[in-house]
């Protein structure tokens, strides 16, 4: 840490503002996780509205949890797949200040020839979902 003054610092309080700032990280609890998923599985199966339909299936084999570096937390990570052909896919679920956020990442190599970026409606007003093929 650097410092313009002559007189000495506590780099204590400098520390404690950061920490104070960060967001709080927290493992969200993996049976919490396998019931999540498995209901998101079903509700994938019973899915009329075409045009908001990816093909989800989701792994709940693969659940399992990664430990975050520098915290102690755990982030919880289960592969899925999708009808977009040559894209990994894989979700992620975490506790941030107190509220678990769920994230689908997809993964497409550099080298594929040909991208399309496509765009589905949301059916529960929270946002659009994207994804690229």
């Amino acid at each position: 840490m650097f410092n313009c003054s002559d007189e000495p610092r506590d780099t204590s309080d400098a520390i404690a503002e950061l920490d104070f700032q960060s967001p709080q990280l927290e493992a969200v609890p993996l049976e919490k996780s396998f019931d999540f998923f498995n209901e998101l599985n079903n509700e994938q199966l019973n899915k009329k509205a075409v045009d908001t339909y990816i093909d989800l299936k989701i792994d709940l084999s693969s659940l399992e949890q990664v430990v975050i570096t520098d915290t102690d937390a755990k982030l919880n990570i289960v592969t899925a797949t999708t009808g977009l052909e040559g894209v990994e896919t894989e979700i992620l679920q975490i506790k941030i200040d107190g509220e678990v956020q769920t994230v689908l990442f997809h993964r497409i190599s550099e080298n594929r020839k040909t991208s399309v970026t496509a765009r589905a409606p949301n059916d529960n007003g929270e946002g659009n979902y994207y994804w690229c093929e």
